[in-house]
């Protein structure tokens, strides 16, 4: 395809990093990062151990002794569907790269990992250092540590060589407390680190103690939670014990003048259990609170604690969540597919993917989502097998958009729920949902850039609607990405799913919320839309009815029968026609297992009934749903009130997973009790949900991309990771799980699933042994926390800080 000016200035970027990343190649030996204070007592080292260059797309000019090595065999389904995966690119015999789209224009150039390796035996021994000060006494002489403890784990993975970088943290117990403002020469000659000793004056007002944990983006003036937490767990020697109390400030960054200043007791303490998924104590280490929500006046701030050392810092600001939720809405729209992104609407610039003119062809497949694994309702098919052997002739001109899943370009019918929860807000926030500007292409017509964004993955399901009214599952792939691939120049097929009730009704429920929340906005929309969602409830009825005749069992899944209910529920709400009503009622009759994820629409079905307008539905199951949704308010709020850190789970069969800890997911049912009731108790345990992925949790990292001091670096996102850049802004990761619960399959499963099979031998204390609020490890190809979806772990925050923010100005 021609290079468009997207793919231009990527060139110059990745050209521009060219020499400040040969030059990070030349030194070998671990490097130390920082050397930071703990308490008087304890110093820690923080030593990077390897260091991994990320793959570049680069233009390809032929070489004289260049060979290009086509494969089939990489995948399974590629080998026995006799199609090319991979184009090896050799010079003079050694594999450099892989060229990239059938034109052969670019290639993507292999990783590298480079790095000596740190000794451990020599790093866990104290006489390995030593401590000297010609000002402080206790030091006059050279000393060393009493004690040693360290706790390791990976931060990067270089794909070409299988190697891990790893982040090593050496925490020193020194004889004598050092005094402030003093210096002290420590020698680390032993270690063979990038250097033989250090200068180091210790100065825990100034200095960050990554004990320390705050909201790095910052707070509104008028939030009702304002606060940092103290928490330190140190590998086997367990949580550190800072003492009954510890004193506090916040400081003025700019003056450094105290606002506050405050005594905070133990929170929670390392044996207190948290009542998540399971009792445990999640921390390990005893946690102190640091409130501070007097401090309103807007700036620049850090959080400092006696003896400890200082937080990263954050800003005081009107606004704060609505950029967040700026923040998330532009991540979902830097994974649209079928357009590029471009000036001025964006910085990171990408060619468009997957369009038609652009040569892509999407084949018809008759294989449904409903029957293959990436239903998740129990298909045992393997989607890439079954699209692959499923295939017609039949090529898609209009299935083209959507909105991209992860490190995959998929575009499944499970998306829609994006447009759902997106239109929820609009529903409740009409007004407020046009403050909220995202420049994009849109930005300035007759519609919130919210509604925009998700019309945008609506759309795509409807122009891929059959006359007759069957929806489909979407499009994907015939394979994970191959080793050339980027989103706009991929050489693998692509395949449109079959149709099938499940995604027809799925359309349904989505067609039918988007129509009654436009019918006063844009009627023509609202006409489009109800087309699209009375011929698919038809149509998806008949297939229904169907199956269960053929003694099928895929209507009896929970996502089967809820989308079900929620087609018939929300075209009754857009209609007023009672057959719709019925339908409902009959399909409410078919059980589903709420510990799946067809939880989600569970709450979807109750809200949506609760707010059914006057004269509509059945009054005293109107009551029911009001009641259900509130009560899963009060087991929300619960929930956050019983851990140390505030999370938000809806109760205690929610399993923690899929960006639980990295954005406030499940306060959504905070939302939706509060649009109720206007209880303002379902308010503050939003904001305090709030606090533990934007930095505020042992690992001092942000999980979204494009926030915070620390945001996570390593995201599962195959066109930064083939171009050298971060993942766009506004993805928000996995995040850390819950490895030890009965949900998670076991560590081999884990370590496969990572694509690296010794992260537990890398792991100083064993993998199972990390406190579960500790747990993340920025690498990329550890998918169970580094990958995302905008559907699991970007909409729902955006909801939540959407919501947060209009209450704020509402006050």
């Amino acid at each position: 395809m021609p290079y468009g000016q997207p793919l231009k200035r990527i060139f110059t970027l990745i050209f521009a990093g060219l020499s400040a990343c040969f030059c990070s190649l030349v030194a070998t030996p671990p490097r130390l990062v920082s050397v930071n204070p703990i308490a008087p007592e304890v110093l820690a080292l923080y030593i990077q151990e390897g260091e991994v260059t990320r793959s570049q797309l680069l233009p390809y000019t032929a070489q004289h002794g260049d060979e290009i090595v086509e494969l089939t065999h990489d995948y399974i389904v590629a080998k026995n569907a006799d199609f090319i995966t991979t184009r090896e690119l050799y010079r003079d015999g050694e594999l450099i790269g892989y060229m990239s789209g059938n034109e052969q224009q670019v290639y993507v150039t292999l990783d590298h990992y480079r790095g000596d390796p740190l000794i451990l035996e020599i790093t866990d021994s104290p006489k390995s250092y030593s401590l000297q000060s010609d000002t402080d006494p206790n030091y006059r002489v050279a000393r060393s540590p009493v004690k040693i403890d360290r706790k390791s784990k990976p931060n990067q993975f270089g794909r070409s060589q299988q190697a891990l970088g790893l982040i090593h943290t050496v925490y020193l117990h020194l004889p004598d407390p050092l005094q402030e403002g003093h210096t002290y020469s420590l020698d680390l000659a032993l270690l063979g680190l990038d250097r033989a000793s250090i200068l180091y004056s210790f100065d825990p007002q100034t200095q960050r103690s990554e004990a320390i944990h705050v909201n790095q983006v910052g707070f509104d003036p008028k939030d009702p939670v304002k606060r940092a937490y103290v928490s330190l767990w140190m590998g086997e020697s367990g949580g550190y014990d800072f003492g009954e109390a510890l004193t506090y400030h916040v400081i003025d960054t700019i003056s450094g003048k105290r606002m506050f200043s405050g005594t905070a007791p133990i929170h929670w303490e390392a044996d207190t259990p948290d009542l998540m998924y399971r009792t445990d104590n999640y921390t390990e280490a005893d946690v102190y609170r640091l409130d501070f929500p007097e401090v309103t006046q807007p700036g620049q701030y850090y959080v400092q604690v006696e003896g400890v050392g200082r937080s990263y810092p954050f800003e005081i600001k009107s606004g704060v969540w609505k950029d967040m939720a700026r923040l998330a809405l532009r991540g979902i729209y830097h994974h649209r597919s079928g357009i590029a992104l471009e000036e001025p609407y964006t910085d990171w610039l990408r060619p468009r993917p997957h369009h038609p003119d652009d040569g892509v062809r999407v084949y018809q497949s008759q294989a449904t989502l409903l029957e293959t694994t990436m239903g998740m309702m129990g298909g045992t098919r393997s989607s890439f097998t079954a699209l692959t052997e499923d295939v017609t002739d039949e090529t898609l001109p209009y299935a083209w958009g959507g909105m991209m899943d992860a490190g995959d370009w998929d575009r499944r019918a499970q998306h829609m729920i994006v447009t759902r929860w997106l239109m929820e807000f609009y529903q409740m926030q009409p007004t407020y949902a046009f403050e909220i500007d995202m420049n994009i292409p849109e930005s300035g017509n007759d519609l919130p850039d919210l509604v925009d964004e998700a019309l945008w993955v609506l759309d795509f399901f409807v122009r891929m609607q059959r006359e007759d009214g069957a929806g489909s599952g979407g499009v994907e792939s015939a394979e994970h990405p191959a080793p050339g691939d980027v989103s706009w120049n991929e050489i693998l097929p692509v395949y449109a799913y079959g149709y099938d009730f499940w995604s027809t009704h799925t359309l349904v429920a989505t067609a039918a919320q988007a129509a009654l929340a436009l019918q006063d906005l844009r009627p023509d929309l609202t006409t489009r839309y109800t087309v699209a969602a009375l011929k698919g409830l038809r149509w998806a009825e008949k297939e229904y009815a169907r199956m269960q005749a053929e003694g099928m069992s895929y209507p009896d899944y929970p996502d089967a029968v809820a989308m079900r209910q929620l087609a018939a529920l929300n075209l009754y709400a857009l209609t007023g026609d009672e057959q719709w009503h019925e339908l409902f009622l009959e399909a409410s009759k078919v059980p589903f297992d709420r510990g799946t994820l067809a939880h989600w629409h569970e709450a979807e079905i109750e809200f949506a009934y609760a707010r059914l307008a006057e004269g509509l539905g059945n009054p005293s199951r109107k009551q029911e749903a009001r009641e259900w949704v509130i009560a899963s308010g009060d087991s929300t709020l619960t929930y956050v009130e019983n851990n140390a850190y505030s999370i938000a789970g809806q109760n205690r069969t929610t399993q923690i997973f899929f960006g639980m800890l990295s954005a406030p997911v499940e306060a959504i049912h905070l939302v939706r009790a509060h649009h109720l009731t206007g209880d303002s108790k379902y308010l503050e345990p939003m904001f305090a949900a709030s606090q533990f992925g934007l930095g505020a949790n042992p690992d001092n990292f942000c999980y979204i991309v494009g926030a915070g001091s620390n945001p996570v670096q390593w995201v599962l996102h195959e066109d930064s990771m083939k171009t050298n850049r971060q993942a766009p802004p506004g993805t928000i990761v996995c995040g850390p799980f819950d490895h030890r619960a009965d949900y998670v399959p076991d560590i081999p499963y884990l370590m496969m699933w990572s694509g690296f099979f010794n992260i537990d031998e890398k792991m100083d204390p064993d993998m199972l042994e990390w406190p579960v609020f500790e747990s993340y490890i920025d690498m990329w190809n550890y998918g169970s926390q580094n990958e995302y979806t905008p559907w699991q772990t970007m909409a729902r925050p955006i909801v939540v800080w959407a919501y947060m923010a209009a209450m704020l100005e509402q006050k």
